[in-house]
Formats: C-alpha cells, sequence, structure tokens
C-alpha cells in the first residue's frame, strides 16, 4: 500500500472512531544550544605590552618617513606618509643615540586616514618585528617610552 492510500486509511479510521480532527504535519522541535555571554572584561590577548613613545621619533620606513606611536619586543604602531598594506615586508630603521636600529618588519594592518585639519593623509599600522633582537628593542624601548605599559582597551 502506497504512503499516500496509508494517509487516506488512517484519516477515514479516525473520522468513523470519533476523532474526527484534522491530522496535522508532525512538528519536530529543536532545541538551540545554551547561550554563553562574553565576559564583561575583555581578555588581554597581546603577547607583549606596549609602551607609548615619550617624544616624537621620526623613523625611516621604506626610504620614507614616519612617526613612531607605540613599541614593544614584538611590534609598533606607527604612522606613515608612504602607502603601507598588509603583509607588506618593510625595513625600518629607528634613530638611537648615534647610530640607527635597523629591523625588518611585515605589516600586520594598516587604516587610511585624512584627519580634518591636516592637509596630508597618510597610513596608521601595526607592524610586527621579524628578525629583530628582543633585548636590544627593549633596551631602546626603556630609552624612548613611558615606564608604564598602556593599559589593554579590550
Amino acid at each position: 500500500m502506497s504512503i499516500n492510500k496509508l494517509s487516506k486509511a488512517i484519516r477515514f479510521e479516525r473520522f468513523f472512531a470519533g476523532a474526527a480532527l484534522p491530522l496535522a504535519p508532525a512538528l519536530v522541535v529543536v532545541s538551540a544550544p545554551p547561550v554563553i555571554a562574553a565576559p564583561a572584561t575583555a581578555l588581554n590577548t597581546r603577547r607583549a605590552p606596549r609602551f607609548l613613545v615619550r617624544d616624537a621619533v621620526n623613523a625611516v620606513v621604506e626610504n620614507g618617513s614616519a612617526n613612531l606611536v607605540d613599541i614593544s619586543v614584538l611590534g609598533a604602531q606607527i604612522v606613515s606618509g608612504p602607502v603601507l598594506r598588509p603583509r607588506q615586508k618593510i625595513k625600518i630603521a629607528l634613530p638611537d643615540t648615534g647610530d640607527m636600529l635597523q629591523v625588518m618588519a611585515q605589516v600586520a594592518w594598516s587604516t587610511f586616514e585624512k584627519p580634518v585639519l591636516v592637509m596630508a593623509a597618510h597610513y596608521r599600522a601595526g607592524i610586527e618585528f621579524t628578525d629583530a633582537a628582543q633585548q636590544a628593542l627593549e633596551d631602546y624601548r626603556r630609552r624612548y617610552c613611558a615606564d608604564q605599559p598602556i593599559p589593554y582597551r579590550g
């Protein structure tokens, strides 16, 4: 017997058995997975603390200039005139006492900015040092940056 004939036969039997209610398709109730609320305070996922630069530090990035905003032993934030794109490999020279600290880096992120009160646009970028000696960067940070790290803003 086909499913269609079987369905008609069941309806017929129910009708004459006093259950004259129409058959409704079965409802499948699926419970949603439990919702877990995010913690009220975000976790600090930084691998190294960042420190603000005390005075303006003009670095050389790919034969252009950039201002160092903050630095850690793993990376830095810079404001650059030349275009910087994510995953771009760059050479950066940080001015130091009597010499330049030369490091290689990769651009992790960048944003184009055109402030209202400034004529020239620039790029703000996060860079990750790829071949730098962490001890040399830590010494550099102690000479040019604030004593306390930047609080995490999550």
